[in-house]
């Protein structure tokens, strides 16, 4: 028996909640955190925002573009202008191979598993601990012990 030819990866499509922006990612995303920062909570409003870190020359964005929040000397925020859906996380210019899309605004999300945490010491106390590896701050930082 012959084994299995690897299955081709399938476009992800994803955009805002009112459909005034939209993206196509053509290549799998590089990784997918969950992080737990407070700029990131109070961006989505919610415990963590999982993003997928993908290869900026894979994105197309194909109808409207994010607005853009500068939070930090380090970061910019992408969210829809009509609706405020929370869309990207990049460098400030646009600049770097990589660009961060909010797992939320892809269309199935669900084929979308984080594989650790980031910022993981600033989590809120009432998070429910999973087993994932979990980074003191970016995914290039230590694990916790």
């Amino acid at each position: 028996m012959s084994p299995r030819p690897a299955k081709a990866f399938e476009p992800l499509s994803g955009g805002c909640l009112c459909r005034a922006v939209r993206f196509v990612l053509s290549a799998p995303p590089d990784y997918i955190s969950n992080c737990h920062c407070s700029m990131c909570r109070r961006q989505s409003g919610s415990a963590c925002l999982p993003f997928a870190t993908v290869p900026r020359a894979a994105l197309r964005w194909m109808r409207g573009r994010p607005r853009w929040y500068r939070s930090s000397a380090k970061a910019r925020r992408g969210f829809c202008g009509r609706c405020g859906s929370t869309l990207a996380y990049d460098l400030p210019g646009g600049r770097g191979p990589q660009i961060d899309l909010a797992v939320g605004a892809f269309d199935r999300a669900e084929r979308l598993a984080p594989q650790w945490h980031v910022y993981y010491p600033d989590k809120l106390a009432w998070v429910a601990a999973d087993r994932l590896p979990r980074h003191v701050r970016g995914s290039r930082s230590p694990l916790m012990r």
